[in-house]
């Protein structure tokens, strides 16, 4: 008597190819927000920073451990009106 052969069971194609797909589109959307986000906020110096908030240019301010995010009235150089900076702190 010949041995057994166990076979494994087996996917149905279509649901196997269409996990990829709805990954593929969530991972896409995943990355075009994180590019707009990107394109969308100017990185500037704290020296710009601090000349906008004297100018009151400053509309809302977010400060975490090593970094101010802002949002200011008129759009910067490159049209962006979010900007993001290094915390320095002051002696």
């Amino acid at each position: 008597m010949p041995p057994e052969k166990k076979t494994s069971p087996k996917l149905n194609p279509g649901q196997f190819n269409m996990f990829y797909i709805i990954l593929t589109v969530v991972a896409i959307y995943l990355l075009q927000g994180m590019w707009e986000q990107s394109v969308q906020t100017a990185t500037i110096p704290y020296s710009q920073f601090e000349a906008l908030l004297k100018k009151n240019q400053i509309v809302k301010v977010t400060i975490n451990e090593n970094q101010i995010h802002g949002t200011v009235k008129d759009p910067l150089e490159k049209g962006q009106k979010q900007f993001i900076t290094t915390l320095v702190d002051e002696i």
